[in-house]
């Protein structure tokens, strides 16, 4: 049995993964540089890099120090939005209480 003396140390630890290589950061920073509104999935398709997930790409952006901007609503995502709320604009508490919201989810009612 050992004896406690008080101290705490902690054991050495691997290096977490890296999902890119040298050679990919730096094509994904060049991209970046290049084109600054570029997002994850053009760099991606633009470089070749869909082996690599877009997770994989941030943190290469992180430690270069690049930001990479989300991708802006689409004209006719916004046209439709304008739409709904043309249409519904007038609808009072109680018809909105009969109303679900999801996010990207399917809803199958019985």
């Amino acid at each position: 049995m050992q004896r406690y003396e008080g101290r705490i140390r902690d054991t050495p630890r691997q290096p977490r993964f890296r999902g890119t290589t040298k050679d990919e950061d730096l094509q994904i920073v060049g991209a970046v540089v290049e084109q600054p509104k570029t997002t994850v999935r053009e760099v991606q398709n633009n470089r070749g890099l869909n082996h690599v997930s877009a997770t994989a790409i941030n943190p290469s952006l992180r430690s270069s120090r690049t930001a990479v901007r989300k991708a802006l609503m689409l004209v006719e995502n916004k046209v439709k939005q304008l739409k709904f709320a043309e249409d519904h604009g007038n609808w009072a508490a109680s018809d909105w209480k009969r109303v679900v919201f999801t996010d990207q989810s399917m809803i199958t009612t019985g």
